[in-house]
């Protein structure tokens, strides 16, 4: 991503990343080398569900990553063969490599609705990976 001039908005970038199982469409907000910060939506929604926050974090120095959960967006699977599941241990395994994708150890994850699954899951892997996040009960429609 180019370095965005103080005082400009942040630019978001739509990324492709290839796991084990997916092929993740993401977007991206500021700079590759701040702390890592992944924005999970619910379903039905998309990352669309982020735009008010993504900006402010971003300037601040924040990487911003907001993936398109399995099957919203470009995320598809990457064979027919790859067993297909919504549970919450497959939305979990879908954000540790989408994080290993990336090669990020270590990020501050927030999420709501489906994004809550990963978000949670994701921290019950231990340290190593997680940082103390968000988890939200409520949103507006």
């Amino acid at each position: 991503m180019e370095h965005d001039s103080p005082g400009q908005t942040p630019t978001t970038t739509l990324k492709m990343v290839q796991t084990p199982s997916l092929n993740i469409g993401y977007e991206q907000t500021g700079p590759d080398s701040g702390d890592p910060i992944f924005l999970l939506h619910g379903w039905p929604y998309d990352p669309r569900s982020y735009d008010d926050i993504r900006g402010p974090l971003a300037t601040v120095g924040h990487r911003v990553i907001v993936p398109c959960l399995r099957c919203f967006g470009p995320s598809v699977f990457r064979s027919p063969d790859v067993f297909r599941s919504g549970q919450q241990s497959a939305l979990g395994k879908d954000i540790i490599d989408l994080m290993d994708a990336l090669r990020i150890e270590k990020a501050t994850l927030v999420g709501y609705d489906w994004g809550r699954v990963p978000q949670s899951r994701r921290s019950t892997a231990g340290p190593r990976f997680v940082r103390p996040g968000l988890k939200t009960r409520r949103y507006k429609k």
